[in-house]
């Protein structure tokens, strides 16, 4: 007879235990990919192309835009890797305004021109190129007439072409290197070389736009002298630059489209004829055509069956047209519904079939999509800057004074799903003047804290909780500025700027019973930035001196009547100011208190911003004095402590804002990020850092950035199944997975890693086995595989179902007759799935319905 049932050999499984394997090494730490640009604000694009960084490695193609971000210079140039935007090096800068114009690609390697002076730090004076790791300048690169450091904005060069195996340079400059040239010059990979005397005269302003290379001649665009006589477009005829005359005005690009030479710019005549800035050559001549358009042409791409046009324009041959526009060779029409978000478009490309446009101000990125616009990728992170960031339960959560990418303007709490923030529930409306401090926990529920007065709609001032579903207030609030919370002796402490609470005067600090607030003896004669429980004391720092008439400097400790200093606390150096003293951040890390802010002296010890308390007074930090400028925030795991803050240096070593101590040495976290750190959470082996900057290593990452493993993730080849048994059964789950090192597995029920014990065993292999289920092995089952003991991936969860046995009534209508017995037949002969009905047949505990099981049923079901 058939049997029905689980029936797998107890040993047959345990051979298919793999046993955890022992990690391969250390784990390679670095910043994560970033969380790209939200808005890029006031930004002005007028360059894009695509780089392979590695021809034909793994590395995707990148697209890549440039020109002038005035709020982050750093990102004036930057590429789309398909995933997020990325920073190319350490920029393209300048003391002054920093524009790049220009692309393209030579020889592998990525090249730009512009006005910048330096290139990762290094003398690049408007032309640069980068490796895939790093900027580097071409020779003395290119400069401008003696005397016209006033027109650095037009400096550098404005078109970069490929011809004839070198790299051709127009622009506005006088020498290339070391050589006199005017306004064009051609680099062959290792030196400058010069196009007889060039074009035009520099010291005059005369400059070059752009080229093209049309049936193997190359063609420059712009306005520039020869002879005496103005020209906006010439051809290299291998000896001299020769005019194609007859346009008056500038010319910003070139294109060949249906085998004619196109130009567009600024232009008020072609071959003696009216034109309204686009016009074309007809191999003797130049014409205007269709009308042409109200403003300047800054962009020409052939597409197929029309050419596009872009620029300042808002009407095409009478025809609305705002910044771009189709010409098929008899009528000039719109592309959708145009870009009226922009003031000019400088770049058009095609990717993946689809328009990619480049311009200002605002969204600098749009693509067509079935004639729509949309907005390109923006990425995915803060527009705003991000005051703290916790760990709620598994959660990590964000706030601060953000905005919502897809809701601009509301400021916002977030969460980390794992590949990028998204609100945490629906946008926190709040006034433009006022944001979000602190997070914290009470009772479970998430705490946020700041200077608002209503969350979600729902009245809340200065403090509200969210249990998973909905905001809600504590009390009457706060009426006035949060600025740390913590969570002692069942109750919740807040500290901040504050004099009263609820109803209560409560000065700088106060206390939620969770039904009322109540001051914390006599408060502080200043505010109060952080709170931390230490050796079972609640202990405060802030800007403040007193408390009452008992002098504290600027920390003190809570004894459960009043508030006591702990050592002379943190002063200034006689004779300099110090009444700006002020502690920001605590911590506890190996048994000792933590202190960091702005304060140069700790008990009179001198410690520069960052001390330690063990037991009996403050003092510097290790046995080294750290060189921080100030310290914002402080998070220990026990073995190591990471420091964050607004400093470029620490013990003699470059440290970009953020660093870690690990006991007795100071190390960086890769290549720190460049703004301010206002706070660090930690889950697992991840960091997580935010404040108020745009780049993380070498990844463009706006206010919110991770640093963890830097090895891929191993990839879940196998998920484990939902089998559903019948109590007693031996069943197994199995999930598999591959990754380039070691994998370790790790069983998990409802989010909670198992230990082996009982009746189940190989809760850290690939293979979980139940040698007898019971009713309580039922439930929801992952396995989370790490790979180098590093980083990890989870997989699907499986739901184990374990039926109740021996009942008998197959058919559950509670009695045990004849009705049942055909069900019993049926589970016999395995026509049966594994369900409540067919388990019930299970009668001798074996956890399969077999012919052992039919005496007793016949017994039962004769009354027996």
């Amino acid at each position: 007879m058939g049997r029905v049932g689980f029936t797998i050999a107890i040993a047959g499984m345990v051979a298919l235990c793999a046993g955890a394997e022992s990690a391969r090494g250390q784990c390679t730490y670095d910043w994560q990919a970033g969380h790209g640009i939200p808005v890029i604000r006031d930004a002005k694009l007028y360059a894009t192309c695509f780089w392979d960084p590695d021809g034909t490695g793994p590395k995707p193609e990148y697209f890549v835009v440039a020109g002038d971000t005035e709020q982050y210079p750093q990102w004036n140039i930057m590429a789309w890797n398909g995933t997020t935007w990325q920073s190319l090096g350490g920029g393209l800068l300048a003391d002054g305004e920093v524009t790049v114009n220009s692309l393209a690609v030579y020889q592998g390697d990525l090249y730009a021109g512009g006005n910048f002076k330096t290139a990762d730090g290094v003398s690049a004076n408007g032309i640069a190129r980068f490796d895939g790791l790093a900027w580097h300048p071409l020779g003395a690169g290119l400069t401008p007439p003696e005397g016209f450091d006033s027109y650095d904005l037009l400096e550098g060069a404005f078109s970069l072409v490929v011809f004839e195996g070198k790299l051709v340079v127009g622009g506005w400059f006088a020498t290339a290197g070391e050589l006199d040239v005017a306004n064009v010059a051609y680099w062959d990979g290792a030196n400058w070389n010069a196009f007889a005397s060039g074009l035009g005269e520099p010291q005059y302003l005369d400059f070059v736009w752009t080229f093209e290379v049309v049936n193997g001649e190359l063609i420059a665009g712009g306005r520039f002298r020869i002879g005496s006589e103005f020209h906006g477009v010439a051809r290299w005829t291998g000896q001299s630059w020769q005019p194609l005359a007859g346009l008056n005005g500038s010319v910003f690009d070139l294109a060949v489209w249906n085998n004619q030479l196109y130009a567009g710019g600024y232009i008020d005549s072609a071959g003696g004829f009216y034109c309204r800035n686009i016009a074309r050559w007809n191999g003797i001549a130049w014409r205007p055509f269709g009308g042409g358009v109200d403003s300047a042409v800054r962009k020409l791409l052939p597409n197929g069956d029309a050419l596009i046009l872009s620029g300042d324009f808002s009407e095409a041959g009478g025809t609305f047209a705002y910044a771009i526009a189709a010409w098929n060779g008899s009528v000039f029409s719109p592309i959708g519904n145009g870009l009226t978000g922009f003031d000019s478009v400088h770049s058009i490309a095609l990717k993946d079939e689809e328009l990619v446009v480049a311009g200002y101000p605002g969204a600098a990125l749009r693509t067509r999509s079935n004639e729509t616009w949309r907005e390109f990728d923006r990425g995915t992170g803060i527009d705003g800057w991000v005051t703290d960031t916790i760990k709620w339960g598994d959660e990590i959560v964000s706030c601060g004074a953000s905005s919502d990418p897809k809701n601009p303007g509301v400021d916002m709490i977030s969460r980390w799903n794992g590949s990028f923030l998204e609100p945490l529930a629906v946008g926190v409306g709040i006034s433009d003047r006022q944001t979000m401090y602190t997070l914290g926990t009470y009772k479970g529920r998430l705490i946020v804290a700041g200077a608002f007065s209503q969350i979600d709609g729902t009245p809340c001032r200065g403090i509200a909780q969210w249990d998973g579903v909905r905001w809600s207030p504590l009390g009457e609030g706060i009426p006035g500025a949060v600025y740390s919370v913590a969570e002692f002796e069942d109750d919740l402490y807040v500290g901040g700027s504050f004099t009263v609470a609820g109803e209560v005067a409560a000065h700088k600090v106060a206390r939620w019973d969770g039904a009322e607030w109540h001051a914390v003896g006599a408060g502080f004669n200043d505010s109060v930035w952080a709170l931390a429980v230490f050796e079972d004391q609640l202990v405060v720092e802030g800007s403040f001196v007193y408390s009452g008439y008992t002098q504290l400097n600027c920390v003190g400790r809570w004894d459960g009547n009043q508030w006591l200093p702990i050592g002379s606390g943190f002063t200034g150096i006689p004779g300099q100011l110090s009444n700006g003293r002020v502690v920001l951040a605590l911590e506890v890390y190996q048994d000792d208190l933590i202190a960091g802010g702005i304060f140069p002296l700790a008990d009179g010890h001198p410690v520069r911003n960052l001390a330690r308390w063990n037991g009996n007074t403050w003092c510097a930090f290790g046995d080294i004095e750290p060189l921080f400028s100030n310290v914002n925030a402080l998070k220990s795991d026990g073995s190591k402590l990471v420091v964050g803050g607004y400093f470029s240096s620490v013990d003699g070593q470059t440290a970009n804002n953020i660093v870690s101590w690990n006991g007795s040495s100071w190390s960086r976290l890769g290549g720190g990020v460049n703004g301010l750190v206002l706070s660090i959470a930690q889950r697992g082996t991840e960091i997580f850092v935010s404040g108020v900057f745009c780049i993380a290593g070498d990844y463009l990452s706006a206010s919110f950035a991770r640093y963890g493993p830097a090895d891929p993730a191993p990839e879940i080849t196998q998920h484990p199944a939902s089998p559903s048994v019948c109590v007693g059964s031996a069943i197994s789950l199995r999930a598999t997975a591959a990754g380039d090192g070691a994998l370790s597995y790790r069983w998990r029920k409802s989010g909670v890693e198992l230990v082996d014990g009982g009746e189940m065993m190989g809760a850290q292999t690939n293979t979980l086995v139940f040698v007898h289920a019971g009713v309580g092995d039922a439930g929801e089952y992952d396995c989370v595989v790490k790979l180098n003991d590093c980083t990890q991936a989870t997989s699907n969860v499986a739901t184990l179902t374990v039926y109740p046995t021996n009942t008998a009534d197959g058919n559950g209508d509670g009695v045990v007759d004849g009705r049942d017995v055909q069900g019993m037949v049926d589970a016999l002969v395995g026509f049966s799935p594994v369900s409540a009905g067919l388990c019930a047949y299970e009668l001798n505990g074996d956890g399969i319905v077999n012919e052992a099981d039919v005496a007793g049923f016949v017994g039962r079901a004769l009354g027996g």
